[in-house]
């Protein structure tokens, strides 16, 4: 299961084990965008963290750095060799690297691209793939194996429609040792990846309808040859929309999905999250309030079987007024639940 937080801003909170003083740093240029999409911890009171930011030159690039305790950068890396490039999850691979996920621009062509990077910030291998159209990488996790799995969509030059897209690759070069891709209606995405027991998969897919509208959520569970075992579509035949963006496997190997919901008669989401067995059963559902976290992105689960979720408590990142980031934590879906907003 990855552990990392994914945040709105190069703002991130830091938390040493046992301190009691947590350290909050910034980071970026002044005037330039700069956006957060994940943290790795580990055992050494170091950090590694990505983002997307604007460089000097003026190039949108992927951004991978790597932080002490309190915070100094020790090390930096931009993927500026392409047009462009756009990272979208930081994953750890094992105790000495990461893997960073997201899309490049190649001449005219957007391709998936993934790279392994040690934590003493050398490049292992770095790669893009993709089909003969546009592809969009968005989410990866290794298994126990030492294969990382990748998931994101490509544009279907068939159908002009997106199908998901799964990989799997040889986490010692990179090289792609087999794929998948998935139909499941109209403008499908896999917009989140993770290993669950035995090396078998979950995979959370969202699919939109011509109007952009979301038509449905679907987890996927599947084994290691990514042969489908079961999936489950929460809220099925229900008229609220709920969106799914995160999946992970709890101490009793339930499977944990959060994201947002927008209820049939309201116009304000609400932050949701639920639970179905090893097999594909529902379990259970919580709905908070409005006046909660929004736009929930990322959750794991530590050995005490307690569920961290991150997100923002406004419904929309810019434009207007302001939104706080949250933490949600939760004890096994009992509603022993506690809340900070920054």
């Amino acid at each position: 299961m990855k552990v990392f937080f994914s945040l709105l801003s190069i703002l991130f909170l830091v938390l040493s084990s046992g301190a009691q003083n947590a350290y909050i740093r910034s980071y970026g240029m002044a005037g330039s965008f700069n956006e957060g999409k994940g943290i790795v911890a580990f055992s050494d009171s170091t950090y590694i963290l990505l983002g997307n930011r604007q460089t000097t030159g003026g190039q949108s690039s992927a951004w991978l750095f790597k932080v002490d305790s309190v915070g100094a950068i020790i090390w930096e890396k931009y993927f500026s060799s392409y047009e462009l490039s756009t990272a979208n999850n930081l994953a750890r691979h094992d105790d000495t690297s990461v893997i960073v996920t997201g899309t490049v621009m190649q001449g005219t062509d957007y391709s998936i691209f993934a790279a392994r990077v040690s934590t003493s910030g050398n490049i292992v291998w770095e790669k893009t793939f993709g089909t003969a159209a546009w592809d969009q990488g968005l989410c990866s996790t290794s298994d126990t194996s030492g294969n990382v799995w990748l998931c994101g969509y490509a544009q279907a030059i068939d159908t002009l429609d997106q199908d998901i897209l799964v990989y799997k690759f040889d986490g010692n070069n990179g090289d792609s040792l087999f794929s998948k891709r998935i139909d499941d209606g109209l403008n499908d995405q896999g917009v989140y990846i993770d290993t669950a027991a035995n090396n078998h998969l979950i995979l959370a897919s969202q699919s939109w309808n011509a109007s952009s509208e979301m038509v449905h959520s679907r987890i996927w569970y599947f084994d290691n040859n990514l042969d489908t075992v079961w999936t489950y579509v929460p809220g099925y035949g229900e008229a609220s929309v709920r969106t799914v963006e995160c999946v992970f496997q709890d101490t009793f190997k339930r499977i944990i999905y959060c994201g947002e919901l927008l209820p049939d008669t309201g116009i304000v989401d609400r932050f949701w999250y639920g639970c179905v067995s090893s097999a594909g059963a529902f379990a259970w559902e919580l709905i908070q309030p409005p006046f909660y976290m929004k736009n929930i992105r990322r959750g794991i689960v530590n050995d005490l079987n307690e569920f961290y979720f991150t997100g923002g408590i406004f419904p929309y990142y810019f434009g207007y007024g302001n939104s706080d980031v949250g933490l949600w934590v939760d004890k096994e879906g009992l509603l022993q639940y506690y809340y900070f907003g920054a």
